[in-house]
């Protein structure tokens, strides 16, 4: 198979996240942006809460790490959960928690054999940026995964 193409990726992330079934997060929802954006300006405004998946950075191709007949590349995918909060200190931090532990735990050490993706590592980051909670009270939770895949060298 050949190398996955990002738009595959993305759409194969959102459809398992979609599957989790999360609650209060409605399909439509969870969302594939192109570029991965944590300005408050460009974050959506009426679709929350909701889970954005974006490409995170570049490809990375370790000539060591492939065969003779075919390339390892990781490719970095952010999941981020954005949604309103409140300044209580336990208000929907349970459930803001919840979904942020589901998706770990779904992604971390998984594959997608239809796309070559052997492995996904989880990278936890922040679990609020404590800008955007400050300025707009919103939860804005990330993830990190890196998709490693073999594919075939042309």
């Amino acid at each position: 198979m050949s190398a996955p193409r990002w738009s595959e990726l993305l759409h194969v992330i959102r459809d398992t996240i979609v599957a989790l079934d999360l609650p209060e997060i409605a399909a439509a929802n969870v969302v594939v942006q192109k570029v991965a954006s944590d300005r408050p300006r460009e974050l959506p405004t009426q679709r929350r809460p909701a889970v954005l998946i974006a490409p995170h950075g570049a490809e990375r191709i370790d000539p060591a790490a492939g065969t003779n007949l075919r390339d390892q590349i990781v490719y970095p995918v952010l999941v981020a959960i954005v949604a309103a909060d409140s300044p209580e200190p336990s208000d929907r931090f349970e459930l803001f928690s919840l979904w942020r532990d589901r998706l770990r735990t779904t992604f971390h050490l998984t594959r997608f054999e239809s796309l070559d993706c052997f492995r996904v590592e989880v990278e936890p980051l922040d679990l609020v940026d404590r800008e955007l909670w400050s300025q707009r009270q919103l939860w804005f939770s990330r993830i990190l995964l890196r998709c490693f895949t073999r594919t075939l060298r042309d």
